[in-house]
């Protein structure tokens, strides 16, 4: 199978390989690749090769019977992580020294560190990395950044994002997010990362501080924090409120990102399960400029898809991704100093 780019010069597929399946983020990959001409999946592994063999089955591919066969098939020339938090970094930096080009999901490691670490080892052996910040992706979202970077909200002075999604929904798609040494944490390191990747994204500032705290878990089945709240100070004084929380089962409430984005001269209203893009102009709460995304638009799938795109157009022409280690490393900082807030009770400096 080959592909053509604009200048119709003949390029070759590209294969990509899955280690690890515990997420249920993988499962977006081989959906995304049946309607990507320009890719196939060469296959999977998993150290549980009864979880394994269910995804090649369901997804018709191949069960590699070990990491070191995959990182060995020469098909394989982009590496896709969607493992339990805890072993991201190690398989990340297993695929970039066999020189095969990455695609983690998010968090990219547990901490700052972890992620500087798999940065590095993708620098070293000049492949690209990319990190599964689905959000960026997401036609809304595009939409709302554009708007913001354009002026015309004015200085962004507040942004409250929250991502949250019941606990009971979570525990059956990804049964593995109970265990602390699994996820590197609770929610905070899991859940938040979205919400707080896209207020990095958004504010126009460096970020100075940052201050958690927690509340008594609502689920008691997980070993670490499920509710929680994150202030982040940026240099300009501005704000943004984090709520990553995993919600009661009984809550009916599946997800996904909602944010507010204020600017001195109008405001944003962002909901990714409508989905809808709402702009308020001016001081007349009366005055409401509304814009619509594609019906479907907002699907994990679809921005898995836009995803993949661009991480083949980076591959092809070694630009980097939009959704970068660069811009991972960032989260995995507003993590680590949340978690220590959330140690000492104490805002936490930091600068990115």
């Amino acid at each position: 199978m080959v592909i053509t780019n604009s200048k119709t010069e003949t390029l070759r597929s590209i294969g990509f390989g899955i280690v690890g399946v515990a997420s249920h983020h993988s499962e977006y990959i081989p959906k995304a690749l049946q309607n990507i001409s320009s890719t196939f999946l060469v296959g999977v592994y998993d150290e549980d090769r009864d979880r394994a063999a269910r995804f090649c089955s369901k997804f018709n591919t191949h069960l590699f019977s070990s990491l070191d066969e995959l990182l060995e098939d020469p098909r394989v020339e982009i590496g896709v992580v969607t493992s339990e938090n805890a072993r991201k970094a190690e398989f990340a930096i297993a695929l970039a020294r066999a020189n095969k080009h990455v695609l983690c999901d998010k968090p990219l490691g547990v901490t700052a560190r972890e992620s500087r670490a798999v940065i590095s080892a993708c620098e070293s052996h000049g492949v690209v990395l990319q990190v599964g910040y689905l959000s960026r992706y997401i036609d809304e979202v595009q939409q709302a950044r554009n708007v913001a970077a354009s002026g015309r909200l004015g200085d962004v002075r507040f942004i409250n994002a929250e991502n949250r999604v019941d606990s009971g929904l979570v525990k059956q798609l990804s049964p593995w997010l109970v265990k602390k040494d699994l996820t590197g944490g609770g929610s905070l390191v899991e859940h938040s990362v979205h919400a707080i990747d896209l207020a990095l994204w958004f504010s126009e500032s460096p970020l100075i501080s940052v201050y958690a705290v927690e509340a008594q878990n609502l689920d008691s089945t997980y070993e670490a924090e499920d509710n929680f709240a994150i202030l982040l100070h940026f240099k300009n004084d501005s704000l943004a409120l984090i709520d990553g929380s995993y919600c009661r089962p009984s809550s009916g409430r599946r997800g996904d990102v909602v944010m507010d984005v204020k600017g001195k001269k109008a405001q944003l209203h962002l909901s990714l399960t409508s989905p809808e893009l709402r702009e308020y102009l001016g001081e007349d709460p009366q005055t409401q400029k509304s814009s619509y995304g594609i019906k479907g638009a907002s699907s994990e799938e679809s921005s898995s898809e836009r995803m993949i795109q661009d991480l083949l157009n980076s591959v092809m022409t070694g630009s980097a991704p939009l959704a970068d280690g660069r811009a991972a490393e960032k989260v995995n900082v507003v993590v680590d100093a949340a978690y220590k807030s959330l140690d000492t009770g104490e805002e936490v400096k930091v600068r990115i």
